[in-house]
């Protein structure tokens, strides 16, 4: 019992986020039931008749739980974190306080003790789990945020401007296209970050409650779209960005879950040209007439890509659209396939739609397990004259086997930087530095890397900027921003800020403490020099310089009810629009001021 409490507690507490902490979790929490095993059959001193039954009892009720006892959310994993380990401590805690008065009465004492664990098993459901494996458990019978949405009914409002003869959606200046905004930088273009937030809060436009899911807001033209679970049905929504009122929604039944991860849609949906394009975790690829939700298109990332399945989290790419050259428009997708084995060939593919048909138009080969999405770069290459440095666009894809670039138009590659972390995955964004460098991450002991990228006559180069990888920013799937010449990024659940040339922390030590805010998101308003910064379990988000030298903060707000929020926030005309799993909300920004550095 103490070595299974110790796996549980001490691997992950110092090595968070680690396979250091993953493995001897698990490898300890296994081996701690099968030495309890062996001692309550080899060694207990209890009558062999009580070693078999105890066996058959545990075992047989373990079974009957998972054939229907228990409720259906209380898989493998909350079996061998949290059921198990509370079985196995009533036992031993009833047979050690009743050992004065022999086996006679702790036969009984332990046989209620397991007795008791199981009908409590049997009377919660497990409801999800944040970052460092923290567990949420609700009664069987209390209906979780999800259930409760849905016994709501669908958010139904006849608009009638949003008719199909209504016009169509066109982007405005300080919109918010898709995932991480226009470039997928996490970059506020219209600078509607203020130095100082009044009163420490913010004003609420509309809070509301929303379906299940991970992906994020995107705001055009007075409409904010995102994507839903609504019961067995994946939903994509388009909400009055003023109101929060429901302007239209499609329905298509499909439904992902994960023990971990939880239930719902992980992607973001992406604006271009009147039309909405989306991503559904268990491979639904659309395309819908922005203004009405008129469904234009379908695909199956599956069967386009000839997977085996969904991989482990769910489909997590948010479209990219691009236009290359006189060519059609392409909505650019990669859809892993860790199901394929992790070890074996590496079989996801990069897809090319062409945007107003839905046919696919080029594939490319790439690593089988990602959950970063299809980025748009302009890297190396000369201007016309052969002299004038320029650039050629290209879009960058971040997998386990490290960083592909493809040509938009065909999917041939240009370039390829070698960095395979085998069983792990990616699901942060690369990140561009300039026209010659790019960032990569990932979390689970790998790092940051800084890539040097050229074209000459003999190919393209990719080659490391450092000898190592940087240790001081680990994101596990949180992406980065870049400000002037630093980057600012979540390292292990705690906010940093490492020098972008060299991948050395420029922050004390002693801030640490306060920058404690889980696995949350940020974005950047470089034209105030602030950030915006999610919490992972509070709710909160704060507004925080971006201040190379130190921690500031500027202001604080509770702006979602607390809960596990993995979401990204956006900026878009002057407004915050956050969510997670259960609610989202809009807040008014106050007008923005160039930050100050001087306390």
């Amino acid at each position: 019992m103490a070595l299974l409490w110790t796996a549980l507690t001490v691997p992950f507490a110092l090595f968070p986020e680690s396979p250091r902490g993953f493995i001897p979790l698990i490898l300890g929490s296994m081996g701690s039931f099968v030495l309890a095993a062996i001692w309550w059959l080899a060694a207990s001193r209890v009558p062999i008749h009580d070693r078999v039954v105890g066996i058959g009892l545990v075992g047989g009720g373990l079974v009957l739980g998972m054939m229907g006892l228990f409720h259906a959310s209380i898989d493998g994993f909350a079996l061998l974190f949290h059921v198990g380990p509370w079985l196995l401590t009533a036992a031993v805690t009833a047979m050690l306080v009743t050992r004065p008065l022999g086996w006679r009465v702790g036969r009984y004492a332990t046989l209620a003790a397991v007795v008791a664990v199981g009908v409590v098993a049997a009377s919660i459901r497990y409801v999800g789990a944040d970052s460092g494996f923290s567990a949420k458990f609700l009664p069987r019978w209390q209906a979780t945020a999800e259930e409760q949405l849905a016994a709501a009914g669908p958010p139904v409002r006849v608009d009638e401007a949003r008719q199909p003869e209504s016009v169509a959606v066109s982007a405005q200046p300080g919109d918010w296209p898709g995932f991480r905004g226009a470039d997928r930088d996490g970059r506020v273009a219209d600078g509607s970050l203020a130095a100082a937030w009044p009163g420490d809060t913010l004003e609420a436009v509309w809070r509301r409650d929303v379906g299940s899911g991970w992906g994020s807001f995107c705001v055009v033209g007075g409409l904010a779209f995102t994507q839903e679970q609504r019961g067995e049905e994946e939903w994509v929504s388009a909400y009055d960005a003023d109101t929060g009122e429901p302007v239209w929604q499609h329905a298509v039944e499909a439904r992902f879950f994960h023990s971990m991860g939880g239930a719902g849609p992980r992607a973001t949906p992406t604006f271009d040209a009147g039309k909405l394009y989306t991503t559904g975790a268990a491979g639904d690829l659309h395309c819908f007439d922005a203004a009405t939700g008129e469904v234009l298109w379908r695909r199956s990332l599956i069967a386009d890509a000839g997977l085996q399945g969904a991989p482990e989290w769910g489909f997590a790419a948010s479209p990219l659209l691009h236009t290359p050259g006189d060519g059609p428009t392409l909505a650019i997708l990669h859809a892993c396939d860790f199901a394929s084995g992790n070890q074996g060939e590496k079989t996801g593919k990069v897809l090319a739609y062409d945007a107003a048909t839905g046919e696919v138009v080029w594939q490319a080969d790439a690593g089988n397990h990602s959950y970063s999405s299809p980025h748009l770069a302009t890297l190396g290459g000369a201007g016309p004259d052969g002299e004038e440095p320029g650039g050629v666009t290209q879009v960058l894809i971040a997998t386990n086997a490290g960083l592909r670039s493809l040509d938009p138009a065909t999917g041939e590659q240009l370039w390829r930087f070698e960095w395979d972390i085998a069983t792990f995955c990616r699901s942060t964004q690369p990140l561009v530095i300039d026209a010659n460098t790019v960032v990569l991450s990932a979390g689970y002991d790998s790092g940051t890397m800084r890539i040097n990228v050229a074209q000459t006559e003999a190919g393209w180069s990719a080659e490391p900027a450092w000898d190592a990888p940087s240790r001081d920013l680990e994101p596990y799937f949180n992406d980065m921003v870049l400000h002037e010449g630093h980057l600012y990024g979540i390292h292990k659940k705690f906010l940093v800020c490492i020098d972008a040339e060299t991948g050395e922390p420029t922050w004390p030590r002693k801030v640490k403490r306060k920058a404690r805010f889980g696995n949350g998101q940020l974005v950047l308003d470089a034209a105030s020099g602030m950030l915006l910064v999610t919490t992972e379990n509070t709710g909160e988000v704060l507004l925080i310089e971006a201040n190379p030298e130190t921690l500031v903060i500027r202001g604080r707000c509770e702006a979602l009810t607390p809960d596990v929020n993995w979401n990204h926030p956006v900026i878009a005309g002057g407004r915050l629009y956050v969510r997670h799993g259960s609610e989202a909300a809009c807040y008014e920004l106050p007008a923005p001021k160039l930050a100050s550095r001087g306390g």
